[in-house]
């Protein structure tokens, strides 16, 4: 696990070099007239398709005012009221999630980076079931870096993670 790290940290310093196409559109939105800074926000939202007793969350990450190059982050949870039975990466770009053995610590980390853009904000789906009500998991996701196409990372305050899950009971 400790070498899928070292090479999703890699890849994401990789991130930074990658070049955009000129018709990448990565500057600040406009909100009312005034320049917004742009920001990468992670949510979690349970899916429809979680039952009783077996829970779908989807990681998203959504970027805002870029267009999304790369990101790293992690999900926390507590692993006695939550246990993960699988975690899978999102399909598009080149997307990544340590193995199923470090979610029983209570944490799971993602990465992800594209050279054209992220076609959806899935980047991470979850399967688990919960010992106790779920909102005793505390379940909350942040990121620890994120960039645009053209390398330029998002500022720290850019950076806005979920503290709730979305959907949850």
């Amino acid at each position: 696990m400790n070498s899928l790290l070292r090479f999703t940290g890699r890849v994401v310093l990789a991130c930074a070099c990658v070049v955009a196409t000129p018709n990448a559109d990565a500057r600040a939105t406009s909100v009312d007239g005034v320049d917004a800074a742009p920001m990468v926000r992670v949510t979690v939202v349970r899916s429809r398709e979680s039952t009783a007793r077996r829970i779908v969350l989807l990681v998203r990450i959504d970027g805002v005012g870029l267009v999304l190059g790369s990101y790293q982050g992690r999900l926390r949870y507590d692993p006695s009221a939550f246990v993960v039975d699988s975690s899978t990466p999102g399909r598009d770009g080149s997307r990544y999630v340590n193995a199923a053995d470090a979610s029983s610590r209570g944490w799971i980390r993602f990465a992800g980076f594209t050279t054209t853009g992220f076609t959806s904000t899935d980047a991470v789906r979850i399967v688990g079931h919960a010992v106790k009500p779920l909102a005793m998991a505390h379940i909350a996701a942040e990121l620890d870096v994120a960039g645009d196409l053209e390398g330029k990372p998002v500022p720290k305050s850019g950076l806005v993670a979920a503290t709730a899950v979305a959907g949850g009971k």
